[in-house]
């Protein structure tokens, strides 16, 4: 069984949209908001600001190690904690504890869904706006067609 599906990437066949709902973009979606998280607590003192730059710093998915949590994931069976872990694992000592402090995995994975959903909204914008602006070119081409048809 695959955790990482999401229903909502059967329904988008368009490879612009498709990749935001990929196991790898949520995942990067998700150290964003660890990340933000991080740095917020810095700056109001919940964490130190060392230790929120150093945390933000590390939230790249580039940095991890996939193959830890993917073997994680298959182990727990948690969509989170594995990625939490080897944010924990890969960040200074002075860091660690703080990494994930005072989230929850509903704070986490929603708000990175919602960044996600951000995109994919801009992207159906753009897409709506390309098809509104086609539609209006056809209109103007064929204004008259209704007029020509009523003629004959």
């Amino acid at each position: 069984m695959r955790l990482d599906l999401s229903p909502s990437s059967l329904k988008f066949k368009t490879s612009n949209i498709s990749r935001y709902f990929e196991q790898e973009s949520r995942w990067s979606s998700w150290l964003d908001v660890e990340a933000a998280m991080a740095i917020a607590q810095s700056k109001l003192g919940m964490i130190p600001k060392s230790a929120g730059k150093k945390i933000a710093k590390n939230c790249s998915l580039k940095k991890l190690n996939l193959r830890n949590i993917k073997k994680n994931l298959k182990k727990t069976g948690h969509k989170l904690m594995p990625i939490i872990s080897e944010l924990t694992r890969i960040c200074p000592n002075d860091s660690k504890k703080y990494v994930h402090w005072g989230g929850t995995t509903q704070n986490i994975v929603s708000n990175g869904d919602i960044l996600i959903l951000k995109k994919i909204h801009k992207i159906l914008l753009n897409d709506l706006s390309d098809i509104l602006n086609i539609l209006s070119s056809l209109c103007l081409k064929n204004k008259n067609s209704r007029q020509n048809l009523a003629d004959e």
